[in-house]
């Protein structure tokens, strides 16, 4: 609880300060994960990665990582489905 008050006094992100992932879409062909920690499974129909507390699982068809850095990934192709384990 004092870190999240930290946080909101010095007004930072709760997804910096509790290590939450964001995603970015630009329409459904490009997601850009942050704060992710691990790739569990990649196929051109899904992906499937650790972040924060629990998972993060990506539905589509063509899917490709364009990068992956250690504190974020890029997903390309055609992205019908995003959901949270």
């Amino acid at each position: 609880m004092k870190v999240r008050q930290i946080a909101l006094g010095l007004e930072m992100p709760e997804e910096v300060t509790r290590g939450l992932p964001l995603i970015t879409m630009r329409g459904k062909e490009v997601a850009v994960i942050e704060n992710y920690k691990r790739l569990i499974a990649f196929g051109n129909s899904e992906i499937s990665l650790i972040a924060g507390k629990g998972g993060i699982y990506i539905r589509g068809s063509g899917l490709g990582l364009e990068y992956m850095r250690s504190d974020s990934i890029k997903i390309t192709g055609e992205i019908s489905e995003i959901s949270f384990w």
